[in-house]
């Protein structure tokens, strides 16, 4: 058996160290990054999820008071007392481009469509 010299012994020693000690930094490194995505993805997330909250509760109390400002109408209700579709529909149809609605309907109340603009709901 033939003996290493020391400088061979010395020089593996030190690379088998510097590579240990690289791949323990870039595991670290990696893990580290890993966390702190996932920490910023889940932060961004909640701040999206809250954004969209807003924006679904702003546009609900939008058509909420849309819906007041309609049925307050002393004109529609007598329409809608009289069953004057064209009356309903007319007034639906302008308050729909008011408030940018692609749909307007007037559903009893046991679940039935009365009249919708556009017509894509009427059953008749």
């Amino acid at each position: 058996m033939t003996q290493k010299p020391l400088n061979q012994s010395i020089f593996r020693l030190v690379v088998g160290l510097v590579v240990l000690t690289a791949l323990t930094i870039f595991v670290n490194v990696w893990l580290t990054t890993k966390e702190q995505a996932q920490e910023r993805l889940n932060r961004d997330l909640l701040i999206a999820e809250n954004v969209l909250q807003r924006v679904l509760k702003s546009r609900e109390d939008f058509l909420y008071n849309s819906t007041n400002v309609l049925t307050a109408d002393f004109g529609f209700k007598q329409a809608v007392a009289s069953s004057d579709k064209g009356t309903i529909d007319s007034a639906l149809s302008n308050h729909g481009k008011r408030i940018k609605a692609d749909l307007m309907a007037i559903v009893s109340l046991d679940g039935n469509t009365m009249t919708s603009v556009p017509a894509a709901l009427n059953i008749q």
